[in-house]
């Protein structure tokens, strides 16, 4: 399993990850299959199943949404060390501030550890393949 906590509406770290995940996952063909991706909304408040279904559909298909009340995400986010903060404008618009890794769980649901935007595409596929292996 891989969690990766960030919203719809990000400019540019939500789409580029989803996207580098989604390559992944080509990469890695049916094994991808075996590694299920959750993309948990740090916007529950914008954020509906049904905005997050339509958001996803331009990725991989292994990518699911997740949300839920804003306590069972923080709830979920402290257990991963992930953070994430609302920035309120003047204008009362807002943006969210949020890690940018996406968390390993191993099969014993322990963190095994993240793939980060410094890792190259090569370290991104070994680390997954190791976590195939682990299984």
């Amino acid at each position: 399993m891989r969690f990766f906590f960030g919203f719809t509406r990000c400019p540019d770290v939500c789409p580029t990850t989803l996207l580098e995940v989604s390559k992944r996952l080509e990469e890695l063909g049916a094994d991808g299959d075996r590694l299920p991706v959750l993309f948990v909304t740090v916007d529950p408040e914008y954020d509906t199943p049904e905005r997050l279904r339509a958001y996803l559909s331009s990725f991989d298909a292994r990518i699911l949404g997740l949300t839920g009340s804003e306590q069972q995400i923080a709830s979920i986010a402290r257990v991963w060390n992930a953070f994430y903060y609302k920035l309120v404008e003047p204008d009362g618009s807002y943006t969210i501030t949020h890690s940018a890794y996406v968390y390993l769980m191993d099969r014993n649901n322990r963190r095994a550890g993240t793939l980060t935007f410094q890792d190259s595409e090569g370290e991104q596929l070994a680390k997954l393949r190791d976590l195939l292996a682990a299984r």
